[in-house]
């Protein structure tokens, strides 16, 4: 308490004493001169996100930030249709077949010391494709879908996917279309070997 009463004399006391031996114009300005000035924080400067990358399953897109302030620490956050994916913080998303059918976001939040956190968030991607599609014709696919899934077991039991340039590309038939190799794989197919 003592303490207290002795703080509150001392915020009081001086100016009263500075009023007396400066007058009251000197005085205000002593009083100014022993006030705290709190500045506003600066703000994050920012740049609206953009995504880049093919909304197709099994793709990988990635997050362009933009222009920040120097130095600011920057994170992630994808969303599925507004909803957050579970686990999606890094600057890249390979895209599941749980997405299919959904429009993507990024959020990206910059924090720096001293200054005001802000978070942006992209453009929607387009609806999420299937990462297969059928066959443009009877020896070819869909730009966005080029490799060859083939189910022909006549020389193997196994179905073999053929990638743009490989030996028998051109000679295959194609009885899915795939975006992705991991697409392929994941539809049961193994790469072919030449």
């Amino acid at each position: 308490m003592a303490s207290a009463m002795l703080a509150s004399t001392i915020a009081f006391a001086a100016p009263a004493v500075a009023a007396e031996s400066l007058g009251a114009t000197q005085a205000a300005s002593a009083a100014a001169d022993l006030s705290i000035r709190v500045l506003p924080a600066k703000r994050v400067a920012s740049s609206t996100p953009t995504i880049s990358g093919r909304a197709i399953a099994t793709v990988k897109l990635t997050a362009k930030p933009g222009r920040w302030t120097s130095g600011a620490s920057l994170s992630y956050k994808w969303f599925a249709d507004g909803k957050a994916i579970s686990g999606a913080t890094k600057s890249t998303l390979t895209l599941k077949s749980a997405q299919i059918g959904t429009r993507i976001t990024v959020k990206v939040t910059g924090k720096k010391a001293g200054h005001t956190t802000v978070s942006k968030t992209s453009k929607p991607t387009a609806v999420v494709k299937s990462g297969k599609a059928r066959p443009a014709s009877k020896t070819s696919c869909p730009k966005a879908y080029p490799i060859k899934g083939n189910q022909t077991t006549r020389h193997t039991s196994d179905w073999i996917y053929h990638v743009p340039g490989g030996r028998y590309y051109a000679a295959t038939h194609p009885e899915e279309s795939f975006a992705t190799e991991s697409a392929a794989r994941a539809a049961g197919y193994r790469a072919s070997k030449v």
